[in-house]
């Protein structure tokens, strides 16, 4: 099954955080423009779910440990685990990448 374009850059941009490619605070910062500026309604309900799920943890996600309350925010590792999650249950649609994602039979 074909995902839209936008989904599919999410995945991408998801992915790019999970490997470490970019930071936290980029993956933060990226991800909610990008999320707000993608969803154009054409998502398919269990797609929008996870992705709007990742938006409340990447919203929850405070880079100072100085700042952060460890009853409500995230620091990277958690974050971090929230996006793999992600890309667990989504899986991708063309060839698996460097992440390991087996492509679906």
């Amino acid at each position: 099954m074909s995902r839209s374009r936008s989904v599919q850059a999410l995945l991408d941009l998801i992915e790019s955080f999970v490997e470490g490619r970019i930071s936290a605070a980029e993956f933060e910062r990226r991800y909610m423009l990008e999320f707000q500026a993608r969803d154009d309604g054409t998502w398919r309900e269990e797609e929008y779910q996870l992705l709007n799920g990742l938006f409340g943890a990447v919203d929850a996600f405070c880079a100072d440990p100085r700042l952060r309350d460890p009853r409500q925010d995230l620091d990277e590792t958690g974050l971090r685990a929230a996006a793999r999650r992600v890309l667990e249950q989504l899986p991708r649609t063309r060839p698996a990448s460097s992440f390991g994602q087996a492509r679906p039979a």
